[in-house]
């Protein structure tokens, strides 16, 4: 079985791919989180530069679900995707 999807949407990156400028934080830095003095959004940069290196799709997790697909060992339990989009409206509705 294949399934080949065409003219789905275009992925949305949940990361900038540069940050225009750092942004400072109105909360106080807690713990080690930064070094003294540095700014909370000034040491997540390095965290921005890893992410933008990872690939936008894990090619192992894609050839591991299309296997399962084809030797038909794959289910989808609509229940459980029905309680998930369920307590993500009730999260979403609550923020707004």
């Amino acid at each position: 079985m294949n399934i080949e999807i065409t003219n789905g949407p275009k992925p949305v990156n949940a990361v900038p791919k540069r940050p225009a400028e750092p942004v400072a934080l109105s909360a106080p830095i807690v713990g080690d989180a930064a070094p003294s003095g540095e700014s909370l959004s000034v040491s997540l940069l390095p965290v921005f530069d890893e992410v933008r290196q990872l690939p936008e799709v894990d090619a192992a997790r894609v050839a591991e679900i299309k296997g399962r697909i084809e030797r038909g060992e794959y289910s989808i339990d609509s229940g459980r995707i029905a309680r998930k989009m369920l307590e993500q409206e009730a999260v979403f509705g609550a923020a707004g």
